[in-house]
């Protein structure tokens, strides 16, 4: 059967990485499956040899804060091909204006959302944008959302005929295959890149960069890597003196890479991280965005995840220094606790999505 998927390309890589998993997955079981990304999703398509729906890129006044405009040409050929190819199923997370325009359009029992438990509930929305979301979002005939823990999932008064399954975190394939090995290093990941991001949010990431180099000269015995995904964000970090015990690195790497032996990770507190974090079992110091609109929703994580799994994860604020990081990390260096069980959403995300592919 065909499957094809739409999956939004900045401001990192949340959007897409799930949506590779399931698709590669599908792929696998002998499904035909086509995508489409842009931005920052387009390499991360490529490497995972998912053959695409169109090559075209959009402009950037073709993308707006909530995606890709539905009207532009892009926008229109993908949803002409969809109409043409009639795919059993279409996959879309992140695009709200996508989504409820092409179910204008198309059956939408043959439409699938992916998204955050903040897509559907988020306080500290103005209630017209909330509804605006719940809207697009619920036009989909299904919609699998997925976080840190499932229970984070508040289902709407009005779901819109949406069948909506919550699950835990859907996650990358190579992590649910990895094997972490003998801690040896303490590693900093500063996110998917800030080339499409607002200015806040690269300056944040500075800032975050700053006070790990800051704890680096306070454990000259500990080796340190930092993984900026972003050559401008190393730029900014190595003009600070770096100490001789930091590596930098600006360009992707892959997930085993970043993670193999790595006994503390300190990182932003997005779902997609926090979850490979629990998975793989590693402490973890974590640190919610500053001046951004996933500000609210990484506190959230961050509130969850410690009540989740207290010991192993620890919060730093954002006046937190270098040496409260330091002193944070060698408590975490010494934290002997066996791994929590975290279960991945991606069989249950699988099972839903068979089950929509031979519904009549």
């Amino acid at each position: 059967m065909r499957v094809y998927g739409i999956f939004r390309g900045f401001p990192g890589l949340g959007r897409v990485i799930s949506g590779i998993s399931l698709m590669t997955e599908l792929k696998k079981r002998g499904h035909e499956v086509k995508v489409y990304s842009y931005l920052q999703g387009v390499d991360s398509l490529k490497e995972h040899g998912l053959d695409f729906i169109i090559e075209n890129q959009p402009t950037i006044q073709q993308v707006m804060a909530i995606g890709l405009s539905p009207i532009c040409d892009i926008a229109e050929k993908i949803i002409g091909i969809i109409c043409r190819d009639r795919p059993e199923l279409v996959i879309i997370d992140g695009e709200p204006l996508m989504i409820s325009t092409l179910s204008m359009v198309y059956p939408r029992k043959r439409i699938m959302a992916i998204l955050n438990p903040t897509d559907l509930y988020n306080e500290s929305l103005p209630d017209s944008s909330a509804r605006f979301f719940h809207h697009h979002y619920l036009s989909a005939g299904t919609a699998l959302v997925h976080g840190i823990s499932k229970d984070m999932v508040v289902i709407p008064n009005d779901s819109q005929g949406c069948e909506i399954v919550g699950m835990n975190t859907i996650l990358r394939t190579d992590v649910i295959n990895m094997n972490v090995g003998t801690g040896k290093r303490i590693v900093a990941i500063l996110g998917g890149g800030c080339s499409n991001s607002s200015e806040n949010f690269f300056k944040s990431t500075v800032m975050m960069g700053e006070r790990i180099i800051a704890a680096s000269r306070e454990m000259p015995e500990e080796k340190f890597c930092v993984y900026c995904n972003d050559a401008n964000v190393a730029d900014c970090i190595n003009t600070k003196y770096k100490p001789d015990n930091v590596k930098i690195e600006h360009e992707y790497v892959r997930p085993e890479e970043v993670y193999a032996g790595a006994k503390v990770v300190l990182c932003r507190a997005g779902r997609n991280t926090i979850s490979e974090l629990l998975y793989l079992g590693i402490p973890a110091i974590l640190m919610a965005s500053n001046g951004d609109f996933r500000s609210v929703e990484q506190e959230k994580n961050i509130e969850k995840t410690i009540e989740m799994y207290p010991g192993k994860i620890i919060k730093a604020g954002r006046d937190d220094n270098g040496v409260y990081l330091a002193k944070k990390i060698k408590e975490l260096i010494g934290y002997t606790e066996k791994r929590p069980m975290f279960v991945p959403g991606n069989k249950t995300a699988l099972e839903v999505i068979e089950r929509v592919l031979v519904a009549d």
